[in-house]
């Protein structure tokens, strides 16, 4: 967290629902982003808007959807903010037992 800078995005088009540690997961995410002067932002919870930061927790923007939450901070017509990274965990190269496959 310490080594970027700007909002960290978190993805959740494929979540089909998840579970109060996992809300709670975020929101402990969140308060340790704003202890680094980040933020955390969502895109596309699940369809039930089930998640709801306790009082303590600063708001974490929520998008419809990613390119929502890419288009809220790029600086020109669809260009990104110099330095910007996206990293997308479905395009990591596998290892190990599932290589290959």
């Amino acid at each position: 967290m310490g080594r970027g800078t700007g909002p960290v995005i978190v993805d959740l088009t494929e979540l089909r629902g998840w579970s109060a540690e996992g809300q709670l997961a975020i929101t402990d995410a969140a308060r340790r982003l704003a202890a680094a002067d980040r933020s955390l932002e969502l895109a596309a919870i699940p369809a039930d808007g089930s998640h709801v930061p306790d009082g303590d927790c600063s708001p974490i923007p929520v998008h419809a959807d990613l390119v929502g939450a890419l288009a809220s901070h790029s600086t020109r017509h669809g260009e990104a903010p110099e330095g910007r990274h996206e990293w997308r965990t479905t395009e990591w190269p596998r290892t190990g037992d599932d290589a290959g496959e």
